[in-house]
């Protein structure tokens, strides 16, 4: 009697970050822990089980984007475990593995009140994971004493009642600009510079999710956090294979968070900064990777030390210190998503004494632990 092959149906968003990622995060995972066969299918197109499983491929499970020609009506009608990677507020039964868009918004809001900056402002999308990526960014920059203006931005009349408050809040000094994703912040930034507000030294604008056509779209090199597509795939694979091997789902989504800002010109202040604030900020991004004393940076400000911390909490609202910890903190999450350091190495390649320390000061400054943040699940220090 001939034997089958196991399958699982990929179903994503063609062409779109990060679903791209997430396809090849799923796909590499399964063959390489499986060896079961793949089959894509493009969630634009109608689903047709029968049309895409042919000869002796047996379907055991399915990772999918809801939306489209995917709902749970048609998982149902594929009869085998199912893992849902979207969040678009598509009615579904199935366990989830997706972005966790509370992470995104704080630290977008982490990353803007880096810059010293203190009025702030999130422009909303129609898309469902804007509102959780909005309300986190407010929460954050309240919570630091400072306003946040949330409006949206996504039709003529909106752009123009937008672009007029924000005209009227950048009278009274900068502001950070959040965007739900890196199309409207193209967007953004070309109806700021039209308007006659600069960018960054005005309104600096950082938006979500590392898009290439955004990229090649925006006046200047945009400032965004890259979702992490490719472990929501790995994820999304080893759950499924729980599931086909007869494993419980669980009750709760897992989510995972971004784990660094990518930043470029729309949110590069430090042109406009203070020249000794600028000088110190300059030293403590190059040296991030050791352990230095605040001397140092003193030294390269070309102040005392009293009227460097004077500076920083003017132009900053911050330390000296509480800076020179952050620069550290942004090197070592940039170095759990981006390698396969082992914790040890990332402590030691960012200024840390130990790992210890390092898995410390993390969950002190996000809520979470160092493993949250890693680029790939599974390597651990």
């Amino acid at each position: 009697m001939a034997t089958s092959d196991p399958a699982v149906l990929l179903g994503v968003r063609s062409g779109m970050s990060p679903w791209i990622d997430i396809a090849r995060g799923a796909a590499d995972e399964i063959r390489r822990s499986t060896g079961w066969r793949i089959i894509l299918h493009l969630t634009d197109a109608p689903l047709r089980p029968g049309g895409l499983i042919r000869g002796r491929i047996r379907l055991v499970g399915a990772i999918c984007r809801m939306g489209g020609s995917i709902d749970q009506e048609a998982l149902d009608r594929l009869g085998c475990p199912a893992v849902v990677v979207s969040n678009n507020g598509t009615p579904h039964r199935c366990p989830r593995v997706g972005v966790d868009e509370t992470a995104v918004g704080r630290l977008a809001a982490r990353h803007l009140l880096g810059l010293g900056l203190r009025r702030f402002s999130y422009a909303n999308s129609p898309a469902h994971f804007s509102q959780e990526r909005g309300r986190a960014f407010a929460e954050t920059v309240i919570a630091a004493g400072c306003d946040c203006l949330i409006a949206d931005a996504h039709g003529e009349d909106d752009r123009r009642r937008f672009l007029a408050r924000l005209t009227g809040l950048a009278q009274d000094g900068p502001i950070g600009l959040f965007a739900a994703n890196d199309g409207l912040a193209t967007s953004l930034v070309h109806w700021l510079l039209e308007a006659g507000l600069p960018v960054p030294e005005r309104v600096a604008v950082l938006g979500v999710d590392d898009s290439a056509d955004a990229q090649l779209a925006a006046p200047m090199p945009l400032s965004t956090i890259p979702l992490p597509g490719e472990r929501i795939g790995v994820e999304a694979a080893h759950l499924l294979i729980d599931l086909v091997g007869g494993a419980q789902p669980p009750i709760t989504p897992l989510l995972i968070p971004p784990a660094l800002v990518l930043t470029r010109r729309s949110t590069d202040l430090t042109a406009g900064l203070e020249p000794r604030v600028a000088a110190a900020l300059r030293f403590t991004a190059a040296h991030a990777h050791r352990n230095f004393a605040a001397a140092e940076v003193v030294a390269a400000a070309g102040c005392g030390r009293r009227t460097l911390e004077i500076v920083f909490r003017t132009t900053l609202g911050r330390t000296l210190q509480a800076e020179i910890r952050r620069a550290h903190v942004e090197r070592a999450l940039t170095l759990l998503a981006t390698t396969d350091l082992p914790l040890a190495g990332v402590a030691a390649a960012s200024g840390f004494s130990s790992p210890q320390r390092l898995s410390t000061v993390i969950r002190e400054e996000t809520g979470r632990q160092a493993g949250a943040f890693r680029r790939q699940p599974g390597l651990r220090g």
